[in-house]
């Protein structure tokens, strides 16, 4: 799926090479390369297809949760280079990330971890 494919491109971007260009391979590829575009399709298709910050209708579905933990996982700091602000031009992905955010179960369970898995819920928190 689309989020997989963003998250082997971060992956590949920038390996075997020095931290400070594999950074700057990784930026690089979020701002304007091959992730970037696939998230703008993405972009897209959810403001055609979804409602009130949902990926498809106006309903919670797997679509939701799946987007939210792949992406908030490639800002969570776990890919070095990857600005945690990857996301803010995207507005439909940052709603659906947001609903989802601050659905009370999935809060919860964030909530559950919060001292186990702090990137994470720190990501999380800040949307």
């Amino acid at each position: 799926d689309v989020f997989e494919d963003c998250q082997t491109k971060v992956n590949a971007a920038g390996q075997g090479m020095e931290q400070a260009a594999k950074e700057a391979a990784r930026k690089e590829v979020m701002e304007s390369g091959a992730v970037s575009q696939m998230l703008e399709k993405l972009d897209a298709y959810i403001g055609k297809h979804g409602k009130g910050g949902f990926c498809v209708g106006d309903k919670l579905s797997c679509a939701d949760l799946m987007l939210y933990a792949m992406l908030t996982t490639m800002v969570s700091g776990l890919f070095d280079g990857v600005p945690d602000n990857s996301f803010d031009r995207f507005k439909n992905i940052q709603a659906v990330r947001k609903t989802v955010a601050t659905n009370p179960k999935v809060s919860a369970y964030h909530d559950s971890l919060k001292d186990k898995i702090k990137p994470i819920w720190f990501v999380a928190r800040s949307l």
